[in-house]
């Protein structure tokens, strides 16, 4: 498709370590890749400048012609920061100028809207759900008609939002993803090891990210104690929290401080298998991981993965093929798991190909392939309406006052020499050029789906 303009949207300081940074600023980064012409703005940072595309492709390992603006939105209050940083964005010159507005966040969806911005919302949460009083808000922003659509990261949330009346053929249901070439080197078990200074003759079991009960650390601790077989390596630690605590006192389990990207590649390339804990609380109780990112890099890395049975991991996760898939909280089947893996070396090496071949599809360029897709009978659908704006009813009606007055009459012909056509984006004039139609939805929803089914910095797999 041709070139859009998009300008992005984040609402905390860059760099930082956090899950919604590393996708953002990823997905500009890939469409900035494609030809696009993607800004992101970002709050200034009152201690230090505020980074630019350089220092940030430093930082995330990442290649592209971004662009990064800062704004004034910081403020001490993370809350009224994401207001302001909203405000901000919505008050933009440029947001007027582009296709689209690019956002994650509710606020900045609602603030960009009532400024009559065009808007692409790409989202995880299924907020109705998880706040049924939002219904009506949700349901009043996804059909607003500068509302372009929503990239829902879970076919779990989309089916959310589906429920609570949003039509579907303003949605796409599209995962998040990796980079692969932030994965180089590709290095064997034995190479990592080697790095590492780990045993080459003992099965690893490896867990990267927050070192926190919430992430649901105790089943992996305590189905540690039930196999003494296998080293479990807890990677990520921040301090001496209750997690470190209690993993000092088991004797198969090393704790290893947070890692860039880099290093911790090496410690999932060193695994026999890689644990997301067994837990329903992250999805159940807390609601705030929905296929958690490390989910993504796990599959790149090609090791076999050991995964709660929950309905997110479902959607790329098949027991057997690509991964085991244990009932959440069942210590003694996750125990039986981690001892088949230990034994089974034949169906660690099956798992592992079934789970990179499913990271194929799950690339971060994969993911803007499927956007272009989505966006463009959008664009071209949206832009066919126009858009009303003060300067060209002024020139108009200036024209109408001529033509009045040199006629003597009040209502005058219409002609295509009074009228200001309306402004043309490259993605709506590309669409012209070809010859197509201006559908008034979509494409039925698409999903990257599952081969075979019908369906420094930041860690992506750390979370």
């Amino acid at each position: 498709m041709n070139p859009m303009r998009i300008l992005g949207s984040y609402d905390k300081l860059l760099p930082n370590t956090d899950a919604d940074a590393e996708c953002i600023y990823n997905v500009g980064v890939a469409l900035a890749r494609r030809g696009h012409d993607y800004e992101i703005l970002i709050p200034n940072n009152p201690k230090r400048a505020t980074p630019d595309a350089g220092e940030l492709n430093a930082y995330y390992m990442t290649e592209g012609p971004i662009r990064v603006r800062g704004i004034p939105s910081f403020h001490p209050n993370v809350g009224l920061q994401m207001v302001k940083h909203a405000r901000l964005l919505a008050q933009d010159s440029r947001a007027s100028e582009v296709d689209f507005v690019h956002v994650r966040n509710f606020t900045a969806l609602v603030a960009a809207l009532a400024a009559g911005r065009k808007v692409l919302w790409d989202h995880y949460r299924p907020w109705g759900d998880q706040v049924p009083p939002m219904q009506p808000l949700l349901r009043a922003a996804l059909t607003h008609p500068n509302c372009i659509g929503a990239v829902i990261q879970s076919r779990y949330a989309y089916d959310a939002f589906c429920r609570i009346g949003i039509p579907a053929e303003r949605m796409e249901p599209l995962y998040n993803g990796y980079d692969p070439r932030r994965m180089e080197p590709v290095l064997s078990k034995r190479e990592a090891r080697l790095a590492l200074e780990l045993p080459q003759d003992r099965t690893i079991a490896v867990y990267s990210g927050r070192m926190t009960p919430k992430k649901g650390l105790g089943i992996v601790m305590k189905a540690a104690k039930r196999c003494p077989e296998v080293l479990f390596l807890l990677v990520g630690s921040e301090g001496q929290g209750p997690i470190e605590r209690e993993a000092a006192a088991i004797d198969n389990i090393q704790v290893a401080p947070w890692q860039d990207f880099k290093g911790m590649t090496r410690y999932l390339y060193a695994a026999d298998m890689l644990v997301i804990p067994p837990a329903s609380g992250p999805l159940t109780q807390r609601g705030n991981t929905i296929i958690p990112l490390k989910l993504y890099v796990y599959l790149g890395a090609g090791r076999a993965l050991l995964a709660p049975d929950v309905p997110d991991n479902r959607e790329l996760l098949v027991d057997g093929e690509n991964s085991v898939l244990v009932t959440p909280d069942d210590l003694e089947k996750t125990v039986e798991t981690i001892q088949r893996l230990h034994r089974d070396e034949a169906f660690r090496t099956h798992l592992e190909d079934g789970a990179l071949e499913t990271a194929k599809s799950l690339t971060y360029d994969a993911r803007v392939d499927v956007m272009e897709r989505f966006l463009e009978p959008r664009l071209a659908a949206h832009h066919q309406t126009g858009r009303w704006t003060a300067r060209r009813w002024l020139a108009e009606s200036g024209r109408w006052l001529v033509t009045a007055m040199k006629h003597r009459q009040f209502v005058v012909p219409v002609v295509d020499s009074m009228r200001d056509a309306p402004a043309r984006t490259p993605a709506a004039a590309s669409h012209d050029a070809a010859g197509s139609r201006h559908p008034e939805t979509s494409e039925p929803p698409r999903v990257v789906p599952f081969p075979g089914t019908s369906g420094s910095p930041v860690s992506d797999s750390q979370r």
